[in-house]
């Protein structure tokens, strides 16, 4: 059902593109399609999350002068981490939503970078 609606949206509109992907989908394919809005299972945002904490705790560099300013100023380190979660889910989500129940931290870390909003359950009758 969820899955024929979004397909009726994007043959409604003519501008909208709608990509489906099987279960077990990887972080690569958002970065590949550039979504401005993305519904993706709770577990595919968390990953996204635990690539931007690797990602900055390797920092740019081996341990130069760059990485150490970064882990002194906690803004430069916000916006870091704010840049490499935009990277990793395509640059340039504005609103993400799960198919799942987030929690509070993933929900406060992915709305540093969009609008996080819960969707209906499509599944018991919720509205769209």
């Amino acid at each position: 059902m969820a899955a024929r609606l979004a397909l009726y949206a994007f043959l409604g509109d003519g501008y909208t593109t709608t990509a489906l992907a099987p279960a077990g989908g990887e972080l690569s394919d958002f970065a590949a399609l550039h979504p401005t809005k993305i519904i993706a299972p709770a577990a595919l945002l968390a990953e996204a999350v635990r690539t931007e904490v690797t990602r900055s705790e390797e920092g740019p560099g081996s341990g130069g002068w760059l990485r150490r300013v970064t882990r002194l100023a906690p803004h430069a380190r916000a916006q870091t981490n704010q840049r490499t979660i935009r990277d990793t889910l395509g640059g340039r989500a504005r609103w993400i939503g799960s198919t799942d129940r987030l929690d509070a931290v993933l929900a406060e870390r992915l709305g540093s970078v969009a609008d996080v909003w819960p969707l209906p359950n499509l599944n018991l009758g919720g509205a769209v």
